[in-house]
């Protein structure tokens, strides 16, 4: 601690690049929730950009792309011994690090980059569609997603309240 490993503050955009360019790789965790589902993790492309790589959480489009591009490692929520795990890996192995580093860059290079998401957001606009194949969480089945976890909510809260009422305040 504090030697090899640093736990920050949140950083100022313009103070980040040097943590970004002095690291070897990051940790970014987080809960399985809809926010989750539907952010776009700042903090995770901004690893990316410094050519890190990123051991996190998944349950996001960015992470499905660590996991598919091999660009570091994703996790499943609050499983702290695969956490353990994936760090222990990539301080044990500098090549893989550089080979994630590697891999970063060909996919930035590749696909990451301003041409090619107008391109991709160009071919959307003319053509928009939902992939039917996919079972991923969008923003077209957001309200669906939206009303079961308020019937859920809405269920544990009946219920509750039946068993208060049932056993007397």
């Amino acid at each position: 601690l504090n030697k090899y490993i640093f736990f920050t503050d949140w950083l100022p955009h313009d103070d980040r690049d040097a943590m970004y360019l002095e690291s070897d790789f990051c940790v970014v965790t987080y809960y399985d929730s809809i926010e989750t589902k539907l952010a776009y993790r700042t903090r995770i492309a901004d690893c990316l950009w410094g050519r890190l790589p990123v051991i996190c959480t998944e349950g996001t489009s960015l992470s499905d792309e660590i996991e598919n591009r091999k660009l570091g490692i994703t996790i499943r929520t609050k499983d702290h011994d695969e956490l353990k795990a994936a760090i222990t890996r990539l301080l044990d192995s500098p090549k893989l690090v550089k080979q994630m580093s590697k891999n970063i860059d060909d996919s930035i290079n590749a696909d990451f980059n301003l041409d090619f998401s107008i391109k991709k957001l160009g071919e959307f606009c003319r053509k928009p569609k939902i992939d039917q194949g996919k079972n991923k969480f969008t923003v077209f089945n957001f309200i669906e997603e939206k009303e079961n976890r308020n019937r859920e909510l809405k269920d544990t809260v009946n219920s509750k309240e039946h068993t208060i009422n049932y056993l007397g305040k």
